[in-house]
Order: structure tokens, then sequence, then C-alpha cells
């Protein structure tokens, strides 16, 4: 399976579709500290359930980095690369976000992210081949 057919044969999360497209959310209130340790705890029951997508959502209200991780690890070893990529930076773990970059072939080797340099190359690397990816989609849309 080549790098462009398996990002098209995944589901492109939402942070991957420009702003201006999505759907208007609600912006949630602020949580208490209280509250968010109760999410956490939630979160957590949840996850261990079993219940990965609703963790996610859980997680993602309280802004749980480790659990955020945690679930992105999952759609990795599940090889659901994009969706883990989104979880990743969701939780702020480039090098989980990389990886996943990386496993697409987005990327031909994962450099030291920590080197701003190194990231940028990759970054301008991932977004050449996202965008060519995206304008081949859109070309075969318009002939159908």
């Amino acid at each position: 399976m080549t790098a462009e057919s398996s990002i098209l044969t995944e589901k492109a999360p939402r942070s991957f579709i420009p702003k201006q497209l999505q759907p208007e959310a609600s912006v949630p209130a602020p949580l208490t500290s209280k509250d968010r340790v109760t999410l956490i705890h939630k979160g957590n029951e949840i996850f261990n359930q079993g219940k990965v997508s609703l963790a996610e959502k859980v997680f993602r209200t309280a802004r749980y980095q480790d659990g955020l991780v945690r679930v992105a690890q999952h759609y990795y070893d599940k090889k659901e690369y994009l969706r883990a990529a989104d979880i990743y930076r969701a939780g702020n773990y480039l090098k989980g976000e990389y990886l996943c970059y990386f496993k697409l072939g987005l990327v031909g080797e994962v450099r030291d992210i920590g080197n701003a340099e190194d990231r940028k190359k990759m970054d301008e690397q991932i977004n050449k081949k996202l965008a060519a990816v995206v304008s081949r989609m859109m070309q075969s849309d318009s002939k159908n």
C-alpha cells in the first residue's frame, strides 16, 4: 500500500479540515479544577472499559494530555495513523505525531523533533505531500 492510498483510506480527523469548512461548534464553559479531576477519573474509567472514542471526547474536554496520548497510542497500535496523529497533536506529543507521519510515508525518516529546523523541514515535507493528495482527490471529485 502506498503512502497516498493509505492516507485516502482513512477518514480525515476534524483538525485536518480547514477551519472555514468545519461546522461551528459551541465553546465549552471553562472547567473548575474539581470538575476537571472528576472528568479525568471518568475518562480513565471509560478508557479502561474499552470505550476509547468516548474517552477521547472526555480527555479532550478536560484537556488531559496523558489520556489523549494513551488514546492516540491505541489508534497507532491499530494502524490508524492519521487519527492517531490528530490525537497526539491534541495531546501535544510531537514525537508520536511524527511517528504516525513516518508510518504513513509522509516523511522519509524521523529526525530530532526537538530541533526546530528539522521539525520545520518535516512539516514542509508533510504539507507538500498532503497538498498533492488533496489536489488529486479534488480532481477525481470534479471528474465524477
